[in-house]
């Protein structure tokens, strides 16, 4: 639905948004985000966009974010949090999360889409 310049302007800010909540990482933040704004655009170019697809890229993306965050903040000596814990308390739960909402999301969408199609961004 959006254009390469508002993918990354979106990417950003919530990077920005995620930074300011999260404190000290700001640029970390910034980085993972347009990062997989580049991997979604890419993807949106080879997509069929059925529901099996947009959720396995969906969850996809998710990990990947959470897995550069937390080794990041391994890294930088931010958390000793075990990667078991990390995959039970963390990841586990974002992924079932995220999968709930996913559903009606994905069919709002597609409704809204096939709306504008029809009537034009004015509606």
């Amino acid at each position: 639905f959006m254009n390469k310049q508002d993918r990354l302007i979106y990417s950003v800010g919530i990077g920005l948004y995620f930074s300011v909540i999260y404190g000290k990482s700001l640029l970390f933040y910034i980085l993972i985000y347009v990062i997989v704004m580049i991997l979604g655009a890419f993807y949106e170019r080879l997509s069929s966009f059925t529901f099996i697809e947009t959720l396995v890229f969906a969850e996809g993306m998710i990990v990947i974010k959470e897995s550069l965050v937390y080794l990041l903040m391994v890294i930088s000596q931010v958390t000793n949090y075990p990667v078991q814990l990390f995959i039970t308390h963390r990841l586990g739960p974002t992924l079932a999360l995220n999968a709930l909402i996913f559903i009606p999301s994905y069919y709002f969408f597609k409704i809204y889409k096939r709306i504008v199609n029809e009537r034009g961004y004015d509606c």
